[in-house]
């Protein structure tokens, strides 16, 4: 596809960034003429220094439960609602659960079911547009900022939104998002055709949708009542009682990604794109006391054996960068050299349950069983989150996400997993606007399943000990 010249260097209208208005440009690229890719040095180094006015930095105030009585529709004289958890009826109690103990730690919640949003919200003109109807509802008027869509996609389904990038190759794809739900401007449908969140393409401006986030969301990819559960359990127990020696151990794994077939002892000479690379970079983010496991197939130390003992070993962060699909992560070296579904579900790793990203295709595709629902389904074991693709993934703009993500978390600590993996798109949100670069296929589809207000544990917790007077006298103060 020729490299479009003059097209990225506009700027695009102001955005919001949860609720702040801030400009939005796109820098423009230089041509990387050995692989044909477009790259601009834009970091959160470089970003605005917005993050201090953001929700997720203030504290919990477990003061908030005592006569917490929001009105039944979003208002403005009933209490604030910080939390949403969207659901169906056959799962509101089990989720029910969960709201209980994020209002009781200081974070109001509440749980509405689809159902009632039908009923409430009908002039949407589908269940998307009803359930978004809501969130704008609820953050103009109850201040909400958490969002967890407590359902699968038959449950809640994902807003399908239209990538032109690579068009004259794929034609054009559709990509199931939530970005939908977190990015609130306009309707992501300003063209009015049948497709929704179409960036600018050859001089098509599409719908231009605002790719800025005004709400952290994340997805519990539950079906029954027992997933439900199992969900709920998990956030429970990791945000509460993390296992003593688990917070900062991490693994990562990364295989050859150019050329495909590549495999040790093959002449290293012939690589073309080493996730080994980007495995070692995000590496350099952790804290030096962190014990970390590097597994690489260009350094002939991955294979399914090997990435099956790593995942047996459970540590708290997991990356794996490679191929895959909805169903298998690929791992190096052999004849299969994949962890398939099948593996996954004999883990029992509980409680130490995994964060899990990786760089790979279509491993959180929800629209069927996929191996991130595995991991997140799991009741002995697996994962808290998985942050990965509904979709293809491109490992240049998703490398440079999961990058900003861990950056967010150990530098500017912004921890909760839904404003980590919301925030981490704001350094390139200007690049996401066109379809000439894969950042705009990159935001739409990489999705976080995972409770959005749980925080990320970046040091081991230390004992807590209270020491009060055994008596206290009467006007004492």
């Amino acid at each position: 596809m020729p490299f479009p010249a003059a097209a990225d260097e506009a700027s695009w209208p102001p955005g919001t960034l949860a609720g702040t208005t801030l400009p939005v440009s796109r820098p423009s690229p230089e041509r990387d003429l050995a692989f044909g890719r477009a790259r601009a040095a834009f970091g959160l180094e470089t970003a605005p220094r917005l993050f201090s006015a953001v929700p997720e930095s203030g504290a919990a105030d477990p003061g908030t439960a005592a006569g917490f009585a929001p009105e039944e529709l979003p208002g403005i004289t009933g209490s604030a609602v910080e939390m949403l958890i969207i659901t169906t009826a056959p799962l509101e109690a089990d989720f029910q659960v969960l709201a209980d103990w994020k209002t009781r730690k200081g974070v109001p919640t509440v749980v509405r079911t689809m159902a009632w949003i039908d009923a409430n919200y009908p002039t949407g003109h589908d269940r998307p547009e009803r359930v978004r109807d809501f969130l704008r509802d609820a953050y103009d008027k109850w201040g909400t900022y958490l969002v967890l869509l407590g359902g699968d996609a038959e449950q809640i389904p994902a807003r399908e939104a239209l990538s032109r990038f690579n068009f004259a190759v794929t034609g054009g794809e559709v990509i199931p998002t939530d970005q939908y739900y977190a990015c609130l401007e306009g309707n992501w449908n300003a063209d009015g055709d049948a497709d929704f969140g179409e960036a600018l393409y050859l001089g098509d401006p599409g719908d231009a949708p605002d790719m800025l986030p005004d709400v952290f969301v994340g997805r519990a990819p539950v079906e029954t009542s027992a997933e439900a559960q199992t969900f709920v359990q998990k956030s429970l127990s990791y945000d509460r009682t993390p296992p003593a020696g688990y917070v900062e151990t991490a693994s990562f794994l990364a295989e050859v990604l150019e050329p495909a077939f590549w495999e040790c002892p093959d002449s290293t000479s012939a690589i073309l794109n080493d996730g080994r690379d980007a495995a070692e970079s995000l590496r350099a983010l952790l804290p030096p006391t962190w014990t970390v496991a590097g597994r690489y197939q260009s350094g002939c130390d991955l294979d399914r054996g090997i990435a099956l003992a790593e995942f047996a070993a459970a540590p708290h962060l997991m990356a794996v960068i490679g191929h895959g699909d909805a169903f298998k992560l690929s791992v190096g070296n052999g004849a299969t050299p994949f962890v398939f579904q099948a593996d996954v579900g004999t883990f029992t790793n509980a409680p130490r349950y995994s964060f899990l990203y990786t760089v790979s295709c279509n491993t959180n595709q929800l629209d069927v069983e996929c191996q991130g629902e595995t991991f997140m389904n799991l009741p002995g074991g697996g994962a808290i989150a998985v942050v990965s693709a509904t979709r293809g993934d491109y490992p240049g703009p998703s490398e440079t996400l999961r990058g900003d993500m861990l950056r967010l978390a150990f530098q500017h600590g912004i921890t909760r997993f839904g404003a980590m993996t919301q925030l981490m798109r704001v350094p390139s949100v200007g690049k996401a606007g066109t379809d000439h670069l894969a950042f705009h296929w990159t935001h739409l589809t990489t999705m976080l399943f995972g409770d959005p207000e749980i925080r990320l544990w970046t040091r081991e917790p230390a004992p807590l000990s209270v020491a009060h007077a055994s008596e206290w006298d009467l006007g004492s103060g």
